[in-house]
């Protein structure tokens, strides 16, 4: 019942707290795609709208450059007037090369710049009659146009060369419609001049600062115009001029995108999202570990009281038994009531040690254990706590074989302490016995130390567990070991002792095949911490 409610516990409080904060992320991770669409389709209609502000500026340049000409929305007038108005623009465009009017009838009348012309006017003149020829259909077409005051021109490039970029534009003069009554007026222009006068002064307005921008021929590749931030990075939008398809205007933010930024901070927000769910996790990880931690040692405790409950009743009803034999008058042989005597004594003897086995646990616990060292024999401390222990093995039905080397030092040691740690290790060996009801009982001095042996044939300890018997309340995952009563405390308290004693604890066993528990005391190191 405790252990179901634990767990509804668990379930309500990962619903109560991490649940949202779950969902919420999910539900952040599903929206970034179509957020991240939203954004960069409003990038890339602001970029669509730069350039279109673009083209228009331009288109609208090049309309007022038309517009200065007569011819298109205006008469053309006396051939004075006609010179002074084309000297002028020329002037003042100096992207404009030249001028030429070609009439109905197929007279010309041109105009051009002072400066130094790579193309011969008879080539300008044959490549606009063979334009008239050739496109014939669209000019009538841009001349009824014309007629409305619509201005629309042919583009032209005026040679394949690719190092030549020099353009000409074609437009219908304003009349009837008709291009036999109305002629051609052509302008021919230097494209770098071009882009420099119609486009770069609208690509370095304030508003337009943030973005890099390129001007470049659509064929050759050649660059008329980039800002001083371009570093060669692949451009995100490009479109045709308007007026000139030929080349290409392309366009990016400087530094990061839009879109980019926008992916940035969501990444962000998903990072730190990220980071509060492993930190809820983590939270939650730790505050389960710690019920289970308590749940577990409160278990521990409660068996605890179990078995030593358990282990104080042994005893106990032994020290009953006798005693009520011995006061209802039934043991007449003095042999006898001596051998009861004995009993009642060993068992009170043994009851005595598991109670101390139990106060020098909450010594331990409480960092208030204290050991009172003296000179003492090794051999007599070992026959003392077999002598204590006999009716204990009697009882069992065990034996125990003892063999001790001569001429052992005599050592610094607490008394009762090492007694208390060999009778945990003999009690052990009596628990966890199987048929072969048999203990081997050793001292011996192994270089500069001095070693007890407790070796037993029962169901031994398997490879992973010999580290962690020695942790308290721990109990071996054996069907023997689980089934049988103790309190957890007794391989914690031996190393304890030991470690007091300079010395250490050490086992040698196989699953199946016994153990061999040994209590190794260094002599000197043992002897100057003691002194100490």
């Amino acid at each position: 019942m405790r252990k179901l409610s634990l767990q509804r516990g668990f379930v309500i409080l990962t619903i109560l707290l991490i649940l949202p904060l779950l969902s919420y992320t999910i539900f952040q991770i599903l929206q970034r795609n179509s957020q991240q669409k939203v954004i960069e389709s409003i990038y890339d209609q602001q970029l669509d709208g730069i350039l279109f502000s673009i083209n228009q500026y331009a288109w609208d340049q090049f309309t007022d450059w038309t517009a200065a000409l007569p011819g298109l929305n205006r008469p053309v007038g006396s051939a004075e007037q006609l010179q002074r108005t084309a000297t002028e623009l020329l002037q003042r465009k100096s992207a404009l090369i030249g001028v030429f009017y070609h009439y109905p009838t197929g007279t010309w009348a041109h105009f051009c710049s002072n400066r130094e012309m790579d193309t011969s006017l008879v080539s300008i003149q044959a490549l606009i009659n063979r334009a008239e020829r050739d496109s014939a259909q669209q000019l009538r077409v841009l001349a009824i146009r014309a007629a409305k005051g619509q201005v629309y021109p042919i583009r032209l490039r005026v040679t394949a060369a690719a190092a030549d970029h020099t353009i000409l534009f074609i437009l219908p003069l304003a009349g009837t419609g008709e291009l036999s009554s109305t002629g051609t007026l052509s302008l021919w222009l230097d494209l770098n001049l071009f882009t420099q006068q119609l486009v770069t002064y609208k690509l370095q307005m304030a508003e337009l600062s943030r973005f890099n921008f390129r001007i470049q021929d659509a064929y050759t590749r050649h660059t008329y115009y980039r800002t001083s931030q371009d570093t060669g990075e692949p451009y995100e939008k490009i479109a045709p001029l308007w007026i000139t398809p030929e080349m290409e205007v392309a366009i990016k933010m400087q530094g990061m995108t839009l879109a980019r930024i926008a992916e940035k901070q969501t990444f962000r927000n998903l990072l730190f999202l990220g980071f509060i769910n492993v930190l809820m996790l983590s939270g939650l990880a730790f505050m389960v570990r710690n019920i289970l931690r308590e749940h577990a040692l409160s278990q521990m405790k409660t068996d605890f009281v179990a078995n030593v409950s358990h282990e104080l009743r042994t005893p106990l009803a032994l020290i009953r038994m006798y005693a009520e034999t011995l006061e209802m008058g039934r043991v007449r042989a003095a042999g006898k009531r001596q051998h009861y005597y004995r009993i009642i004594m060993n068992e009170s003897n043994r009851l005595t040690q598991l109670i101390n086995n139990i106060l020098d646990f909450s010594r331990l616990e409480s960092g208030k254990m204290v050991f009172n060292f003296a000179e003492e024999d090794i051999s007599a401390v070992v026959t003392e706590t077999l002598d204590m222990y006999q009716s204990h093995f009697e009882q069992k039905g065990f034996t125990v074989q003892y063999s001790n080397a001569a001429e052992l030092p005599r050592l610094w040691l607490d008394r009762q302490a090492v007694m208390r740690a060999l009778i945990n290790l003999l009690d052990n060996a009596v628990k966890f016995s199987r048929d072969e009801k048999k203990i081997l009982l050793r001292i011996m001095k192994t270089g500069a130390a001095v070693c007890i042996e407790v070796e037993d044939f029962g169901i031994g300890i398997p490879d992973k567990e010999q580290e962690r018997i020695f942790i308290k309340f721990y109990r071996a995952e054996n069907s023997l070991v689980q089934n049988t009563r103790g309190s957890g405390i007794g391989l914690a308290l031996v190393a304890h002792i030991m470690s007091a004693h300079g010395g250490r604890v050490a086992v040698e066993s196989r699953a199946g095949s016994g153990s061999i528990f040994s209590l190794i005391f260094p002599v000197a190191a043992m002897n100057r911490s003691a002194r100490r």
